[in-house]
């Protein structure tokens, strides 16, 4: 059996209006003969392409206004907000610290939203007062105050360990760097200690090669001395010749006689070279030695600044996923709460204001500041 246009039209049943429901055609191109754009005769049993998209549309909305949980989901679903599950929370575990800051930011701005929807319409006091006095909505108000109470005790519990193990490690590795640099000064003091004994024992045995020097020259002038003094035992010898005592000798023994005046002003100068020599030395070893102190104690401030920042990105961290958890959980209950008291709006035909908000308590409260750190402020 196939229908034409004509009997769609006809029909006691069957008209454009239900167009969408009614049996399929299968000969509708065979029975009627197609016409052409350009034949502008009019005709009862002719239907222009504007009637029918409109007669189709039409004909799809009376269908899907025939079916309950449509026609229900429609108005819900143009005022109830999001879902609260969006995939932007699996970042958070995922990215580490950018995922945790990307996913409070879109929970803070999720939360937000929601909260400045439901501050848009004036609430009264009868409205709010209704809220309050509601059995569903207080039993959902004490599930939100247990949740949070849990949150906080979750919080504490989260935070406490990472301040307490950043105080530990930052103060270990404070006593580490103080023993350094202890230990690196008595090193320098035990080598300072060397260089002078060395120094004291060249100048020592200096002082002794000067004092053999100063004996030995007073030998040699001595027997100078008793040689020109004391005449030979035989001088009546004929064989022996005589001696003779020229201007060479002479000089030689003043010359030896001068050296022994001054050989002690030219040893104290020569000691005194020394003394300079091995005190510029020791002042060299003492600047070197002193650098390098310096160097190992701006070294270990350099550490204790990287792990301060390494401490305060692992607590920020924690306090961003922290925070996301609480913007989910107010998200969540503006949500629950929306539902509710839509439910009961609808049961009774009277309006429900929003609660108050939940506060968490200051974030504040459970980061005590860690040791060369001021502690980031954190706001509820």
């Amino acid at each position: 059996m196939s229908w034409s246009w004509k009997e769609r039209m006809s029909g006691s049943r069957h008209s454009i209006a239900s167009l969408s429901t009614c049996p399929t055609a299968y000969s509708i191109s065979e029975s009627e003969p197609s016409r052409s754009i350009a034949d502008g005769r009019p005709s009862r049993h002719s239907l222009n392409l504007e009637g029918r998209e409109k007669g189709f549309k039409f004909g799809i909305k009376h269908a899907i206004s025939r079916i309950p949980s449509l026609r229900r989901r429609k108005g819900s679903t143009l005022s109830s907000p999001l879902s609260i599950t969006r995939p932007e929370y699996s970042l958070i575990v995922d990215n580490g610290v950018d995922g945790m800051r990307l996913g409070n930011s879109l929970d803070i701005s999720f939360a937000d939203t929601l909260a400045s929807k439901s501050t848009l319409a004036p609430i009264d006091e009868g409205s709010l007062r209704r809220s309050l006095e509601s059995p569903d909505l207080k039993s959902m108000r004490a599930v939100h105050e247990a949740q949070v109470q849990s949150y906080l005790v979750f919080r504490k519990a989260v935070l406490k360990p990472i301040l307490r193990n950043h105080s530990r490690v930052f103060e270990e590795r404070k006593r580490g760097h103080i023993k350094a640099v202890d230990a690196l000064v008595a090193q320098n003091s035990q080598m300072a200690i060397r260089i002078e004994e060395n120094d004291l024992v060249t100048e020592l045995a200096l002082m002794e090669e000067f004092k053999r020097e100063k004996q030995t020259l007073r030998s040699r002038i001595r027997h100078m001395e008793a040689y020109f003094n004391t005449p030979r035992a035989n001088d009546t010898d004929p064989l022996q010749p005589p001696r003779e005592y020229g201007k060479e000798y002479r000089d030689r023994l003043r010359q030896k006689l001068h050296e022994l005046a001054t050989i002690d002003s030219l040893h104290q100068s020569k000691i005194k070279v020394l003394r300079d020599i091995q005190a510029k030395r020791y002042e060299k070893a003492l600047e070197k030695w002193e650098q390098a102190v310096h160097r190992l104690q701006a070294s270990n401030e350099h550490d204790l600044r990287n792990l301060e920042s390494r401490c305060r990105e692992e607590k920020d961290a924690a306090i961003v996923w922290l925070e996301a958890k609480r913007a989910r959980l107010k998200a969540r209950w503006t949500f629950e709460e929306r539902i509710i008291r839509r439910k009961l709006e609808i049961d009774t035909r009277e309006s429900f204001g929003p609660l108050p908000e939940l506060s968490f308590g200051d974030i504040r409260d459970d980061i005590p500041q860690s040791p060369g750190d001021s502690g980031n402020k954190g706001d509820d």
